[in-house]
């Protein structure tokens, strides 16, 4: 049996392939907890243990990595400052990057020169280097990025760096090379790459051995999510942690495809809002990757997908700014104390919102996990006597916030990307998604949103339908054509790579080739397949992303890329539970606004989400199963599919 595991900022959820579901609190100081509980608490034999983690993205976010130390080629110390010299905002003066994960105080240069085709111009001095690990050592870092310039063409000096660091540093300090984190053009990107590879592989790689020793006893392995919808060991992850970054996120849109194909549709935003943030994404017929992420105002530097995130999950903070305006997140209350409702001293929340409005009842999972409304109207209460509203106004205050902030982060994944989302299903998902779905549907224009049968652990299910995958690049700008014999050699190399690091004895890999492409002298490229035509379909490709081509300038490829990957089998679907629809838990009082546009409370009725609904549901209406509350409201319909996915329709 598989374990697929995801541990969020609010909940650890879990899937197994036999179909269970379980959800505990997560444990920010000891990420471990929830999840060694998770795997005890299953029966059977275990075998694998997927599991996507927000540990590495924490550590960014909060400023809690390790102490690290940069060696650069000498004259390029500043790069992580000067970076690309754009603005985060342009029209504002003040507007500033956050401050270098490395001071300038811990950033050594070496007297060394790599030419860009990898012929090497002034030779490494192993005094100079030596004397720098020296200085860090003074410094006591924690950690070791070496970064110099053009060492994806030849390695060697980067590689001599680390051999002297076991010496000076000792043989257990981490050492990071970007010619292994990042082997590509781009010095800022790639000095950014090493440096969060750097930043949090410590952290990551006690938090992975902790875990690889207890799946040791179950004789299991251990395999972790990495950004761009695949699944890696995890050794190899240890090794290039950043590729972690947005593990969860990328679960939670491999699980949303892999829900929805069964409907036949192929062109969805997926909107996974858990109890910290909301990740949106656009898939139009397959999930967009980027290489140009960025976290906490730092390049990640290696493939994503394309997903947005903003501050807004079911623990997002309800509070007034400095000038008396009432704003929902970024903060969050966690897991721990958590909302308001759960009685610990915590602040007002988007959870207590929904709760106060009766979008959400008492008791959670299944009756195990129990909210105080007593406390949520008191404190929603007495935050809106202080702008002059009770506590249901301004919870629906809250709740409108929210769906905007959301709906914003949709229209940026697809509309400014050049999609209509008129035209694509929503996919809602995480604990609190299907609360807002309609909401944030009505502001996009979308008529149909689908709720998988488990939405709330639907990131754990992607985990246990993803494919095992291992991307390697090699950049080879100015040293070949454009024609495929030029690049088979290529391609070869990394095959051999693969291979050797995949195995072959869980069967065989489905390899799939690229090329980046750009105009000569360009700064930014675009992936295609090799072959013939290249030229003609990068101006092609070109046009279509920026609006314009120059078939008059020369092409030229950048880097070859080679993807392997290889499929573990689908899992048992999670069944919903054993209530039926058409078996009612009653009516409560409900907030929601009419298609008239008039805001006033209706009562609802109140519905248990079983295996199959009985009948279609008009709106307004509540749907609960264990692991989150479907809202329905007036204007919308809900009938189940024979996908198991709860299709809700505007009317």
């Amino acid at each position: 049996m598989r374990v697929g595991i995801d541990s969020g900022g609010t909940f650890t959820d879990c899937v197994t392939s036999d179909g269970v579901v379980v959800k505990r609190p997560s444990d920010r100081a000891r990420p471990e907890q929830p999840v060694e509980e998770l795997v005890s608490a299953v029966s059977g034999s275990v075998s694998a243990v997927h599991h996507g983690t927000t540990v590495a993205t924490n550590m960014i976010l909060e400023r809690k990595g390790a102490r690290v130390g940069l060696v650069t080629t000498k004259g390029f110390a500043d790069v992580l400052e000067i970076r690309r010299q754009d603005r985060p905002a342009i029209y504002d003066l003040r507007a500033a990057w956050p401050r270098p994960l490395v001071p300038r105080s811990r950033r050594m240069e070496v007297d060394e020169r790599v030419a860009p085709d990898g012929l090497v111009i002034r030779r490494l001095d192993d005094a100079d280097a030596e004397a720098a690990l020296e200085r860090l050592r003074g410094q006591r870092i924690e950690s070791l990025a070496v970064c110099l310039l053009f060492a994806f063409a030849d390695p060697a000096h980067e590689r001599r760096v680390q051999s002297l660091s076991r010496r000076i540093l000792g043989r257990r300090m981490s050492v990071s090379l970007s010619s292994e984190v990042f082997p590509r053009i781009g010095e800022f990107e790639r000095t950014s790459a090493t440096v969060l590879n750097a930043y949090v592989a410590p952290g990551i790689q006690r938090y992975l051995l902790r875990l690889r020793r207890f799946v040791r006893r179950f004789n299991a392995d251990l395999f972790v999510m990495v950004s761009d919808g695949g699944f890696v060991n995890g050794e190899t992850v240890a090794r290039r942690p950043v590729s972690t970054l947005l593990s969860g996120p990328a679960a939670g849109v491999v699980g949303a495809q892999a829900a929805v194909s069964r409907s036949g549709l192929r062109d969805l935003i997926t909107m996974d809002i858990g109890g910290t943030s909301t990740d949106v994404a656009v898939v139009p017929g397959a999930a967009l990757r980027t290489d140009e992420g960025i976290i906490g105002g730092f390049p990640i530097g290696v493939p994503i997908f394309d997903i947005e995130t903003v501050g807004a999950g079911g623990g997002s903070v309800v509070a007034l700014d400095s000038a008396g305006v009432l704003r929902v997140g970024p903060e969050s209350a966690g897991a721990n104390p958590g909302p308001a409702s759960y009685g610990r001293g915590g602040p007002l929340t988007l959870t207590d919102a929904h709760l106060v409005l009766g979008r959400v009842g008492s008791d959670l999972l299944g009756g195990s996990f129990r909210l105080d409304s007593r406390t949520a109207y008191g404190r929603a209460g007495a935050l809106g006597a202080r702008i002059g509203l009770d506590a249901r106004a301004l919870a629906w205050a809250a709740m409108r916030i929210a769906a905007s902030n959301v709906e914003r982060a949709a229209r940026r994944v697809s509309l400014q990307r050049g999609y209509d989302p008129r035209n694509f299903a929503l996919v809602a998902f995480g604990g609190a998604g299907p609360q807002l779905a309609c909401e944030v549907a009505d502001g996009l224009g979308v008529r149909r949103v689908l709720i998988p049968p488990h939405p709330g652990a639907l990131a754990a299910y992607g985990l246990l339908v993803a494919d095992e995958v291992r991307v390697l690049t090699r950049t080879v700008l100015g040293r070949v054509g454009l024609h495929p014999p030029e690049l088979d050699r290529f391609y070869r190399e990394l095959q051999a790579a693969l291979e050797r690091e995949m195995g072959l004895q869980r069967g065989p890999l489905r390899l799939a080739r690229t090329v980046d492409v750009r105009y000569v002298g360009q700064t930014f490229s675009l992936s295609l397949a090799p072959g013939p035509g290249l030229a003609s379909r990068f101006h092609e490709a070109h046009r279509e992303r920026y609006g314009y081509a120059r078939s008059d300038c020369p092409v030229e490829v950048v880097a070859v890329r080679l993807e392997a990957r290889r499929g573990v089998g689908e899992p048992a679907q999670p069944a919903v539970g054993s209530g039926t629809v058409s078996g009612s838990a009653g009516t409560r009082l409900v907030r929601f606004q009419s298609p008239d546009g008039s805001v006033g409370d209706l009562e609802t009725r109140v519905y248990n989400r079983g295996q199959t609904l009985l009948g279609r549901l008009s709106g307004p209406a509540i749907v609960e199963q264990y692991d989150t509350t479907v809202v329905v409201p007036p204007g919308w319909t809900a009938e189940d599919s024979s996908s198991g996915n709860l299709v809700l329709t505007r009317i």
